[in-house]
Order: structure tokens, then sequence, then C-alpha cells
């Protein structure tokens, strides 16, 4: 993407379809007088011979035309938003319309008409950046904000968006500044070696910014998490209750239930939300010797999604014994991502839980009757607490959320953790520049602070256009 940033765009900024309100945005320095072509005031201005201007930020009625013929297309409202006060910081107008999708054609058609270009995708917010409203990373909250599916990643793009990302990295650069300052100094003023902290503090503090700096990024597994959803599979032998389970959390009769073993012969999925974060959720077959084919496939296809979930409900029927092959499936498994559930308590209320059967997990096991629904709210409480996407994740830790800020980050830990090794070696301090350096470019990288051109396609081509 290459735009011509004296171009005056224009764009339809609310989504395809029919709608209550439509509106067409205009960005550049020709908005305004695009804008009075096609738009005519209800109030006209004190003069003929002088030109309209609207209030700045105040909406006026009035009705759009065709620059044609003349005739009138819908009536509308216009606000004005002059530079620098703007989403872009050029002059912004918003023509609000009735949201019908030809309607709205014909209006842009209007703009581009009276003047205006149509915008790339993301170039409304493109704009922003390079007139310095926003950096890159807010720039990308944007776009995550446009895309959540889940509260919790309406959350971490909101964050970003107020600029916590820019917040943090800009604490790590200003941690490796100092670092690049001492090492120029150093380089500058060999007479004064006596002045400066010694090689084992520089060591040290080329260590403790290296571990800021993976602790970082070491948020991107909860922020893909939550960004894609945490995997949750039902694994159990057949009629355990796996499917009336998975129906009870998904809050409708998703996956076929019968008394018939076999009955579930693939994965069945499901998105959740559950306090704020997604879920995807899979009903698996039941684990035992297969009778046919498909069957066989199934339970091939419930232990490959054993294998890469994250959380595993293993259902046990409390009514009859732990079976050996219950008991090696939890242990080749790993207890730790495995909350056992014991099924069916409706049919003996009295009975305990089994106690010393399965190997111990790190975390309580839970009772309940998937059929009268008792239990299945305690079990979804435990669910949320064991993803660790509840209320409170993160404890007001910046979480990032895109695989580019995570590469950038470990990079420059590398350069770091490099620059340590070299400096204990013996290296000089013009040796250690490079690597500094390095790691200063890549959290210059994150935010825009270095030349950004190779990447401005693969993050504004991803915005809708309007943007």
């Amino acid at each position: 993407m290459k735009p011509l940033i004296e171009d005056t765009i224009a764009a339809v900024s609310t989504p395809p379809g029919r709608g209550g309100i439509g509106i067409l945005r205009l960005s550049g320095r020709e908005s305004l007088p695009v804008a009075r072509r096609m738009f005519r005031p209800n109030t006209p201005p004190p003069s003929p011979d002088s030109p309209w201007i609207p209030v700045p930020r105040r909406v006026c009625l009035g009705t759009i035309h065709s620059l044609r013929d003349g005739r009138t297309l819908d009536q509308a409202c216009l606000t004005y938003f002059p530079a620098p006060n703007s989403y872009t910081r050029e002059d912004v107008v918003e023509l609000s319309c009735h949201g019908g999708q030809r309607l709205m054609d014909l209006v842009l058609d209007q703009a581009l008409a009276g003047g205006a270009r149509l915008a790339e995708p993301g170039e409304f917010t493109l704009r922003a950046y390079l007139g310095g409203r926003i950096d890159i990373t807010q720039a990308e909250a944007v776009q995550d904000l446009i895309e959540a599916e889940s509260e919790k990643e309406v959350e971490i793009a909101s964050a970003q968006l107020q600029g916590s990302l820019l917040k943090m990295v800009n604490s790590l650069r200003d941690g490796l500044l100092d670092l690049v300052a001492e090492a120029e100094a150093r380089v500058e003023f060999v007479e004064e070696q006596e002045h400066f902290p010694s090689r084992r503090d520089l060591i040290d503090s080329f260590s403790r910014l290296e571990g800021r700096v993976r602790e970082a990024a070491s948020t991107y597994r909860m922020g893909r998490r939550i960004r894609e959803g945490f995997s949750v599979a039902i694994l159990g032998l057949p009629n355990v209750g796996k499917s009336t389970i998975f129906n009870s959390l998904v809050g409708s009769s998703r996956a076929i239930v019968t008394a018939d073993p076999g009955t579930t012969r693939d994965v069945i999925s499901e998105m959740l939300e559950m306090e704020g974060a997604r879920i995807r959720l899979h009903d698996t077959a039941g684990l035992r010797q297969a009778e046919n084919d498909a069957e066989a496939e199934g339970i091939q296809r419930a232990r490959q999604v054993a294998t890469d979930a994250d959380l595993i409900l293993f259902v046990f029927d409390l009514n009859r014994p732990v079976s050996a092959e219950e008991f090696r499936t939890v242990e080749s498994i790993g207890p730790e991502r495995v909350i056992p559930v014991w099924n069916k308590s409706d049919l003996e209320p009295d009975r305990a839980i089994p106690a010393g059967e399965i190997p111990g997990g790190t975390g309580p096991s839970f009772r309940l009757s998937a059929l009268k629904g008792e239990g299945i709210e305690q079990l979804r409480k435990e669910i949320v607490k064991r993803t660790g996407t509840g209320p409170g994740t993160g404890n007001g830790k910046v979480v990032i959320s895109r695989l580019r800020h995570q590469r950038l980050l470990e990079e420059a830990a590398g350069n770091l953790s490099r620059c340590a090794e070299s400096a204990r070696k013996g290296a000089t301090e013009e040796y250690l520049l490079v690597d500094l350096h390095g790691a200063l470019r890549c959290l210059g990288a994150i935010i825009g602070g270095v030349e950004m051109d190779d990447v401005y396609e693969s993050i504004f081509s991803r915005f809708c256009i309007g943007k």
C-alpha cells in the first residue's frame, strides 16, 4: 500500500448491507470542499457569496444531492472535524445517511465525483499513524478491537489502544538506551574507565533487561489463547455422559445423546464465551476397542484432540470402578491438564468420589449430574479458573496477542543474551554495541520507531475499507 497522502480519500465506514445509519467518511485537505459540493445545509449561509463553513464537531442537518443532475438523494447529517483534532489529524468530514446499500453506493459516488478518491483498506488508520496520533501498536489494536469476539479480547485491545503496550516497550527501550549510552561513553572516554560501573555490573544489567524482555514475550502464550480460544476436550469411556456434559456447557442439544455406546463418531466442537474469554469445547468419541472403521477413526481423532487440548475434562461414571484403561489414559495425558469429572451422581446421591483411583492432578475433582444440570456451574467456574482467562487475567500486566510482537521481543532478548555472553568473554564495547543496537531496532520495530515500509502492507491491508 503506497497511498498519496496529499489526496482526499473517501469510504463508507459502516458495514455493507442494510442498517439504520450509514456513514461516509472523508479525510484530507479537500474534505470540506468535496462535502460542500454534495451536501446542502437546511440553514443556508448568511451570504450567498460566502462559502458555508459548518461549526466544528457540531452536527448539521441537510440533504445530499446528485452532482450529475442535482436531484436529492437523501436527508443526512454532516459533522466536520478540522485538523489536527480528528482521527487522522487531517480535515475529516462524516456524512450520516440512511443505511441502505444502494443509497450508500450513490453517496460514495458523489464524493468520488466531487474530487475524492476511494480509500484503501486501513488508510484512515494509516494516516492517523503517519500523522503521529497513534503508534503502530495502537493501529494494530484498532483492528484487534474490530475483530474481537470475546470480552477478554476487547479488554486487551482496548488497553493497547490506550497505549499500554507502547508504555511497556518504551520502558524497555529506556533501559536499553541507558546501556547503549554507557557503552558509547566507555568507548569515548577510555581514560576514565574507573568512573564507570564494573564489567560484572554491566553483565548483570544486560541479564536483568533480557529477563524483562523475555517476560514480556512470554505473555504471548496467554494472548494467543485469548485470541484463538482456549481448547478444552471432554474425554472418557463410552456412556459416561460426555455428550450430556457438552450440551449442558454449550446450553443446547448440540451433540446427540443415546444409551448406545459409540453414538459419537466424530469430534464435535463449539466456541463458547465463559467469563468474557473464548473457550473452544470439544466432545469426543468414547475410548474403547472400536467395532468398525468409522468408530476407530473417531477414537483416533479423540486422542489427537486430547493431545492438542489445553485442558481435559476426563469423565468417569461415579457408579462403577475406574478401569485400567482410564487410569493409563489420564496418566499418559498428564494429570496436570486433567479435571476429573465424576458424573451420574443422581443414580446414587450418597456415593462419595473414589479416593486414590486416578493419578493426582493439580486441581479438585467434580461430582455432578449432567442429566439434571447439578454441578455444571461449578465445573464452568473451574474451567475458567484453570485456563487462567477469568477476571483479573494478567493482574494488570500487558498481554501481547500478536506473533509479530512476540518474535521481535524474542529477537531483542537474544541480542541481549549474546551481549552478556560476549561481555563475559571480554569483548570490547564496540562489539557489544552491535547487539545492543540490534535489540534497539527490534523494540523500535514493535512501535514503529524505525523504517516500517516492509510491514505496512501486512498490517493495514487486513483492515476494512473505511477504517
